[in-house]
């Protein structure tokens, strides 16, 4: 972006009013209660956390680490089975992506995205990036270059 168009950009994103990490991870939804995705934010495949319901509430992407989390239940990842689950595939949506800062929260499928765990494995829970993300993404990528 150059010019008028970063000028206005700039001048949008500042009109934003932008909440502190501490507040939004205190309003953060229930994660066992999963909510509507927020409009705006990307929707990733993932996974919860099934034991303790009342006292974990674990979610990730990748389901080596949710692999990695079994032990703090007292338990190993083989030990997962259909009629036992340790865990379960859901939707996740977070407000912040940069490392340390991701707190994922669960959100409820759409209509017409309901998806079997083996498409969102295929996937790598990998959203598909809307037209104006991609051209974002374009534009970010020839200022750098």
């Amino acid at each position: 972006m150059k010019g008028e168009t970063l000028r206005s950009t700039v001048e949008q994103l500042s009109s934003y009013k932008l909440r502190p990490v501490e507040e939004l991870r205190q309003w953060r939804p229930d994660r066992k209660r999963p909510c509507r995705p927020v409009k705006g934010l990307a929707v990733y495949g993932g996974y919860i956390c099934t034991k303790d319901d009342d006292k974990c509430d674990y979610c990730t992407r990748r389901i080596e680490t949710m692999h990695d989390h079994t032990p703090a239940h007292g338990k190993k990842a083989s030990q997962h089975t259909s009629n036992a689950p340790l865990w379960q595939a859901c939707k996740l949506q977070t407000y912040f992506t940069a490392k340390g800062r991701i707190d994922y929260f669960v959100v409820a499928e759409e209509e017409g995205e309901r998806s079997s765990s083996s498409s969102l494995l295929a996937t790598g829970g990998e959203p598909v990036l809307s037209q104006n993300e991609g051209k974002l993404f374009s534009d970010l990528k020839a200022d750098v270059v």
